[in-house]
């Protein structure tokens, strides 16, 4: 931990920050190697650093990790960029976050993940994409890791979509997840928006046509 560079002292000197001695009658003192460090003076050894942070030679502190790396290793001399599909958003990080589902991320060394559109969904977590919503299925909202199926009475012609639309007035629609209504059949008639059935025709009347 001690080292005199010069002859006729009567004295040594400590080791600085960030360096060591680990002999005795030394002439100098080294520098801790990249990947470890020394904050004390006057030491015979270096520290290794922890996951999550770095430093180069003659460190007297390691270094955490900025936000959007990480390091899982010890004793390591750098970070690590986050892959698309996952962030770290704290220094220091020793291992990188999976963005959750209903969120991605499509580019690497990030601190958060990108919601899901309306209309779109992402299913699973560590995606790098969103996905539109299929036929006879709408998203109305943000984040969201499934599709709605369309509603009885009505249905989603497009994908993509954020909405669905009700059965128009003639028309009608029992099932989920349609892309589509039923006209009414003759002999029965559907006298509002967004109905799941058709209704018989009242004695004295009828409907020759659907």
């Amino acid at each position: 931990g001690t080292y005199q560079p010069q002859s006729g002292q009567d004295s040594c000197l400590e080791a600085d920050p960030g360096h060591y001695v680990n002999v005795i009658n030394s002439s100098g003192q080294d520098e801790c190697l990249a990947g470890t460090h020394q904050p004390n003076s006057a030491q015979g050894e270096c520290i290794g650093n922890t996951p999550g942070y770095y430093s180069l030679n003659g460190a007297d502190q390691q270094i955490g990790c900025p936000t959007g790396s990480y390091q899982p290793s010890a004793n390591s001399t750098d970070c690590i960029p986050t892959d698309p599909g996952y962030f770290t958003n704290s220094i220091g990080s020793s291992s990188q976050n999976a963005c959750p589902a209903g969120s991605y991320q499509p580019s690497s060394s990030q601190i958060t993940c990108i919601q899901a559109s309306m209309g779109h969904f992402v299913a699973s977590s560590g995606s790098t994409s969103q996905e539109m919503c299929t036929l006879g299925n709408y998203s109305d909202s943000r984040g969201q890791s499934e599709c709605t199926l369309a509603s009885p009475g009505h249905y989603v012609s497009v994908t993509g979509s954020d909405s669905q639309v009700a059965c128009e007035l003639g028309t009608y629609q029992t099932l989920q997840g349609q892309t589509d209504c039923i006209y009414a059949s003759a002999g029965y008639y559907v006298p509002s928006d967004g109905s799941s059935q058709q209704i018989t025709c009242p004695e004295g009347s009828f409907q020759p046509t659907g």
